[in-house]
This record gives structure tokens, sequence and C-alpha cells, in this order.
């Protein structure tokens, strides 16, 4: 494949991320009396989103 430049005026370069937000099921630690086995609550969920987007380092256009 080659480039004709008579059809191009420039190259634009882009780069491209994505992340996931959401809820993040953690299970902390309790202090309890020695041989004493804690009754902790948690929540236990899968719930999330992905946000992808698009950027030029060159003239800051994006797209997300």
């Amino acid at each position: 494949m080659s480039l004709n430049k008579d059809k191009c005026d420039y190259i634009d370069i882009m780069f491209q991320d994505e992340a996931r937000f959401g809820l993040m099921t953690h299970v902390g630690t309790a202090l309890t009396a020695k041989g004493a086995k804690p009754i902790v609550s948690y929540q236990q969920a899968f719930k999330n989103t992905y946000l992808y987007g698009s950027y030029s380092p060159i003239d800051g256009s994006h797209f997300t």
C-alpha cells in the first residue's frame, strides 16, 4: 500500500485508552478477641461500565 501525497494534506496520530469504573467488593480486617472469629458484612456485586477514548497529541482533538 503506497501513500499518495497528492490526496493527503496531513496525517493525525491518535492514542486510544480505556478505563473500567465500577463497584469493587472489599472485605477488610476486624479486631476481635484472641480465638474469636469476626463476622464481617460485605457486598458482593458486579456492576461496572467502560469508557473508551482516543486523543491526538498534535492538535488536541478527541473522541470518547
